[in-house]
């Protein structure tokens, strides 16, 4: 009898497994920077949501050299580099190849210098097309590569995110017909609550388009005992609605 339970058991945790395994999807690249291998059936696996921001902010660092476009390889290189890239609902990770990283290298290396910037990558660490599946140039074409973003569509559709130290002025920006939505707003080394300041930035953004402030005691008042440290907002932009309030 102990026997056949435990095997219903064993049963019940494959499938539940399988269930959840086959749950897990290759999901879409959205962001503007990387959306182009999108076109060529490419993904990211499941990354948590700061995981996600961090690497976003990384790429962001290389954008001059997507514009100059010093090598075809730079961009999905380096998108390749910092996200968990996947293809076709399958979720494994791949890597970029060896030669992906040193094309991209070889064009863009002598431009960086000139400007006083290292190449920040060991391309041999990188494993080659014979070792196996990795990411390379020919996954993509030209015609599928980074093109510039459309800045009125980014405002409203990325979500924003500003910080400052005591005394720093920020400004939050949204496209004609967006208005700033404050998300969330996090103090650090101060004595300033949280969830209040959202509350007072919250009332000071309503409905604005633009929203400036500075981070001191003059917008977030007494509540910070004096010690205001440094603020990070969160925010969205949110489609205004053009309805007109009849008599």
């Amino acid at each position: 009898m102990y026997s056949k339970l435990l095997l219903v058991y064993a049963l019940v945790v494959v499938v539940l497994c399988g269930t959840t395994h086959g749950e897990k999807k290759c999901k879409p690249i959205l962001n503007y920077m990387c959306k182009f291998l999108s076109q060529k059936g490419y993904g990211i696996t499941n990354m948590t949501k700061d995981a996600y921001r961090a690497s976003i902010g990384r790429i962001e660092e290389f954008l001059p050299l997507f514009h100059l476009k010093c090598a075809n390889e730079i961009s999905p290189f380096i998108c390749a580099n910092y996200l968990t890239l996947c293809k076709n609902d399958r979720i494994k990770t791949i890597r970029p190849c060896r030669s992906l990283c040193e094309k991209s290298r070889a064009g863009c290396e002598p431009l960086m210098r000139k400007y006083s910037f290292r190449w920040p990558f060991a391309c041999s660490q990188y494993p080659s097309e014979s070792d196996g599946e990795c990411f390379k140039f020919s996954d993509v074409n030209n015609e599928s590569s980074f093109k510039p973003e459309n800045k009125t569509q980014k405002k409203h559709q990325v979500e924003g995110q500003i910080s400052g130290t005591v005394g720093s002025t920020l400004i939050m920006e949204c496209a004609e017909g967006y208005v700033v939505d404050v998300q969330n707003v996090t103090h650090s080394n101060s004595e300033c609550c949280d969830k209040l300041s959202k509350g007072i930035l919250t009332n000071f953004c309503h409905n604005k388009s633009t929203c400036k402030f500075q981070n001191s005691e003059s917008t977030f008042g007494a509540h910070c005992k004096g010690k205001i440290g440094t603020v990070k907002v969160e925010y969205k932009c949110k489609k205004t609605s053009n309805k007109k309030k009849s008599c």
